[in-house]
């Protein structure tokens, strides 16, 4: 086995370390985390400014769950189509890049 093999292993062991995004917690009403995430990027000051700035952001947006059938709609029906082409071209016309 390569140590190349083992890259992969490694950035999934670091996605349990990197915290959540504080919009992601404003969302679901963690607000408490959320400002000890920006308090980490920037001063006491700062974190609650941005978490204002945040909560001002998701009120306005109407920031609502997404459902599976908000897929069905005809303005991303195109984007999911051309997604899908584009995922299975190098298996449609056999040609593989090497990196």
């Amino acid at each position: 086995m390569e140590w190349a093999e083992l890259v992969p292993v490694f950035f999934f062991a670091l996605m349990f370390i990197v915290p959540k995004s504080p919009r992601f917690l404003v969302k679901i009403d963690k607000n408490e985390f959320a400002e000890n995430v920006l308090e980490k990027i920037g001063e006491v000051t700062y974190a609650k400014q941005e978490l204002s700035n945040i909560e001002l952001t998701l009120k306005e947006c109407g920031a609502s769950k997404v459902k599976l059938s908000d897929l069905r709609s005809t303005k991303i029906k195109p984007i999911l189509i051309i997604g899908m082409v584009l995922l299975n071209f190098p298996n449609i016309s056999h040609i593989y890049m090497m990196i």
